[in-house]
């Protein structure tokens, strides 16, 4: 078995930033190490408040404690940990600190607590780990396993990484789980949540003040305050709009000026609910901010901006243990998990603020203490607040836009190998001359590639794609040449069924193009004899970031037969016998590297790799039928997953972004009146404890069969569909 490079270890545990995932790995790696195995220490966990968090004993060594810790100030830590063994009478003789710090003159620090404590201390810091991971074959596996299941690339190149715990925190078994429940597929969910932002960007409007908005000013207002791009939910506004202001009229729309407003009775229910949502905003904030001055001047320390520090600190846990933390306040069950993160949430709201190091370790036990009196023993107004977030919590979860599922299909993205069909390539190419929102095959291609995805074209696809670009111009020179003025309405460019000629109509009426040949030109020279490929290979790279795959470098072996056993099947279903080649060669190579790089064996929770993205389904269809289980897990890709989940899904920083917009603010509790249903907060419960009770292997697996079914499951039809801007606007 391989060494680990120690400078690698070293970056790896350095950039751990979750306490429970630290505590995961070390606690696997001592056992290799040393030979022990650890328990919790019993009847602590309550004492949290006093920083006993992370703690450990060997199993059958009771005096001897050990605590797991990332907190960077290694002196504070273990001293806030002594007093409190001190003041809850634990008796400890040794207490062994394992860090991923590095701890600089260890032996005067560990003198300094025994004369203070009279414990020996002992320090495991990054260096000790860094020398001993290498220890044993064990140790060395821990450490692989480790980086394998929680160390993340979420781009194409190596250098942008992440630690997510996708299996053990139960946010992504959920989410996959309810998106194929039945409720799921008919969910109203962009529809709630676009009404609720329509109706708060239109407070104000007032038509007798000549106060009203367009369409464009309502997208701005949102997306100016909630800081979230909308471009995943922007075609349900624009479908709201019309609808929401017809009956029953929720809005009214100005048609001469094309402008919005709130007609008189909505303005009268938003300003009376809007009072109602800003005194209950207005307690709830007042109650913590008097809980936690009056904690922390119980210790003699005052914090200037308390209600800052509350807000940071509820914001985090909704980023940090959102679903949990809601499905606890709206079913009061699953207490343990809360309790598991909740000391690093609060470490970390306190170091992010501007606290002065002395103070810090006060103000940390005393905002620990105000948060757990806020879940367990609130008002029935603080609870009322809680309800409302973990209600708007609920919504934002089921429309993607939650850290660990940005991140989940961050990750996915990074790990995809797609290769482009000619049925999404064409689309694309005609889109050049659209404006840039209306290009959807266009965007889609270049979303995903800025996401992370791997695209590619074999020479198959581009030999295709060649053909059928020179072949339009046979097509139109033989059917429109001289017949041009006939088609300069949209009227008549439905009757158009080549894309490519047809956009080039739809261009030539906007006044970008004069010339059918000259329209061509943005892809290939017209009338060049040879280098065509070349010239689409360099247009493809250049443009969406597609690949070129010379597939003499990688090796695959198709078996003979089964290639001429799927051509023939094909045949008899596509348009000619060399797209059936074409095709069964695409397909039957996917497959076979697919096995080539043991992707069923390796593929982990994020499962298969490689696939094809394109609108054909024969093809699939026709291998099955040849095949039957020989190749039991589709290679198709449905373009509406890459367009809902990877290309127009939330990235991180967009969802820290609304996260920070809505918890906790007025907005938050506001939009929480429009939203989740009682079946779906009892479906999701229903799926947090049922991740609860599996073990981590079934979790696991569960996870990479409903992520791949998601990729290429036809019957799946929650999803905003992928449609051609001129199929859509013309018809």
């Amino acid at each position: 078995m391989d060494a680990i490079d120690p400078k690698r270890f070293e970056y790896v545990l350095t950039s751990i930033n979750n306490g429970n995932l630290f505590e995961d790995f070390t606690k696997s790696l001592l056992c290799q190490i040393l030979g022990y195995e650890f328990i919790p220490m019993g009847g602590i966990k309550d004492k949290g408040i006093d920083g006993l968090e992370h703690i450990f004993t060997p199993n059958g060594i009771d005096r001897t404690i050990y605590q797991l810790s990332i907190q960077e100030n290694v002196k504070e830590k273990i001293g806030l940990t002594l007093e409190a063994f001190k003041k809850n009478s634990i008796n400890c003789n040794r207490l062994f600190y394992v860090t991923n710090q590095v701890v600089k003159n260890q032996h005067l620090l560990c003198d300094e607590f025994f004369s203070k404590y009279n414990v020996s201390v002992i320090i495991y810091d990054l260096n000790w780990l860094s020398g001993n991971v290498n220890k044993t074959a064990g140790s060395i596996r821990v450490y692989q396993a480790f980086v394998e299941t929680y160390l993340h690339s979420v781009t194409k190149t190596e250098e942008s990484k992440l630690f997510a715990d996708l299996d053990t925190d139960p946010r992504i078994f959920v989410f996959l789980r309810q998106q194929w429940e039945s409720y799921g597929k008919n969910s109203k969910l962009n529809d709630v949540l676009a009404d609720s932002l329509i109706l708060y960007s239109l407070e104000g409007t007032d038509p007798e003040k000549n106060l009203l908005m367009s369409r464009d000013e309502i997208i701005g207002k949102i997306t100016g305050v909630i800081k979230f791009s909308l471009k995943l939910i922007e075609p349900t506004i624009d479908q709201r709009l019309k609808i929401i202001s017809k009956n029953p009229q929720k809005i009214n729309h100005h048609t001469k000026i094309n402008k919005y407003c709130l007609p008189f009775e909505t303005r009268f229910l938003l300003n009376e609910r809007k009072l109602i949502d800003e005194k209950l905003q207005e307690k709830f904030t007042q109650s913590l901010k008097t809980r936690l001055e009056a904690q922390l001047s119980s210790y003699g320390v005052n914090v200037s901006d308390a209600e800052k520090l509350l807000v940071s600190a509820i914001n985090n846990l909704f980023k940090q243990q959102g679903l949990e933390f809601a499905d606890f306040v709206l079913r009061a069950e699953n207490k343990d998990a809360i309790e598991k993160s909740m000391p690093d949430v609060i470490e970390k709201s306190v170091n992010e603020s501007k606290i002065p190091t002395d103070k810090r370790n006060t103000v940390k036990m005393s905002l620990l203490k105000v948060v757990r009196d806020l879940i367990y023993e609130s008002s029935d107004e603080e609870r009322e607040y809680l309800k409302r977030l973990s209600n708007t919590y609920m919504m934002l979860f089921l429309l993607r836009c939650d850290p660990q599922i940005a991140a989940y299909f961050s990750i996915t993205a990074s790990k995809l190998k797609v290769f482009v069909c000619t049925s999404i390539l064409v689309p694309a190419l005609s889109e050049i001359n659209l404006e840039p929102k209306y290009r959807r095959h266009w965007n889609l291609l270049v979303r995903a590639n800025n996401a992370g995805v791997k695209l590619f074209v074999n020479k198959v696809i581009i030999a295709e794609l060649a053909g059928h670009l020179k072949k339009m111009l046979e097509v139109f020179k033989e059917k429109y040449e001289g017949s041009e003025d006939i088609y300069s309405e949209e009227s008549e460019m439905i009757y158009v069924p080549e894309i490519i000629i047809r956009a080039y109509f739809y261009s030539k009426m906007r006044g970008k193009e004069d010339t059918f040949a000259g329209f061509i030109n943005n892809f290939i020279t017209p009338s060049a004899p040879t280098g065509i490929e070349e010239e689409i290979i360099e247009l493809l790279r250049s443009t969406f970031g597609i690949r070129f795959w010379e597939e003499k470098t990688s090796e695959v072996h198709i078996e003979h037969s089964d290639l001429q056993q799927l051509i023939e099947n094909l045949k008899h279903t596509k348009p000619s016998e060399q797209q059936a080649k074409n095709d069964a060669q695409t397909i039957l190579s996917i497959y076979a590297l697919r096995e080539k790089y043991n992707e069923k064996g390796e593929g982990g929770i994020f499962g298969y790799q490689t696939w094809w993205l394109s609108k054909d389904t024969k093809t699939q269809i026709a291998v099955t039928e040849c095949f039957g289980k020989k190749y039991p897990t589709s290679c198709y890709m449905r373009p509406d997953f890459l367009y809902n989940y990877i290309s127009l899904a939330p990235n991180l920083d967009e969802v820290n972004n609304m996260f920070d917009a809505m918890f906790p603010t007025l907005m938050g509790v506001s939009i929480s009146q429009y939203v989740v249903s009682k079946e779906m907060a009892d479906a999701i419960h229903k799926s947090v404890n049922e991740h609860k009770g599996m073990s981590p292997g079934r979790i696991r697996g569960v996870l990479r069969i409903l992520g791949d079914r998601l990729k290429t499951d036809a019957s799946f039809h929650n999803v905003v569909k992928l449609k051609h801007y001129l199929d859509e606007g013309l018809n």
